[in-house]
């Protein structure tokens, strides 16, 4: 009996150490709407199995810190799940650190060469950028050991912001009730977005508006001396 667990322990970890090395993300499509001082965020995951052997994916994590004040923090995340294509939950759970969040899911159903696992990943998180009039973000980050073939990332916010400023390059689309902006490549993602509706410039609005606000300020007061001068001269 003891023989038989020490094989089937042993063999479970040749499938993982093998999945290492041949599974991928062969789909990794995230959806992050901002609502009420949260981000909520959508994945659909695909994970594939390139080599020639079956594996067992086993563990599987996701690492996500935030900026704060110019330094990275774990990140305060909520209602975590990780559901298959048949609406069974994964086992999972979070290990939290100073400097991050480690989001762990085991998949322990073999993966035949060429075969697929989809799988759909939901959790929130503390969102609450800060700004006057003009908020900029930087969108969480998930940073995992499992290479990624194809991603694509789109970023909500309600109907009454106004996308300003965004990088890196991506599109930018009006909804009914959202708008969003959506990148095709994987990487850290810079949002700039008002209340006031100041059209894209290809860099950061606020820049562009405290300049715009300075030099009618400037103007105003050209002016406003200008006429006190000549009201001066003929009195």
């Amino acid at each position: 009996m003891k023989k038989t667990i020490i094989l089937m322990a042993i063999l479970l970890l040749a499938l993982q150490s093998a999945a290492a090395e041949v599974v991928i993300f062969d789909l990794y499509e995230t959806d992050m709407t901002y609502e009420d001082g949260k981000l909520l965020v959508t994945k659909q995951l695909r994970l594939k199995n390139t080599g020639t052997n079956p594996i067992i994916p086993g563990e599987i994590h996701f690492k996500i810190s935030q900026e704060y004040k110019d330094s990275s923090v774990a990140a305060a995340i909520t209602d975590f799940e990780v559901v298959n294509k048949y609406d069974k939950r994964l086992d999972s759970r979070q290990v939290v650190t100073d400097k991050e969040t480690d989001l762990i899911f085991t998949v322990w159903d073999p993966l035949l060469p060429n075969f697929y696992y989809d799988m759909t990943m939901t959790y929130a998180l503390e969102f609450d950028p800060k700004g006057v009039l003009f908020y900029q973000v930087i969108l969480p980050e998930e940073r995992t050991t499992i290479p990624i073939r194809s991603a694509a990332t789109t970023f909500n916010l309600p109907k009454r912001y106004h996308i300003t400023y965004f990088s890196p390059d991506g599109d930018v689309e009006a909804g009914k009730e959202v708008n969003s902006v959506s990148w095709d490549v994987k990487g850290a993602y810079h949002v700039e977005y008002s209340v006031v509706p100041f059209p894209r410039l290809g860099f950061k609005a606020v820049n562009a508006f405290w300049v715009l606000i300075i030099l009618l300020f400037l103007l105003n007061l050209f002016f406003r001396m200008k006429k006190k001068a000549r009201t001066a001269r003929y009195s």
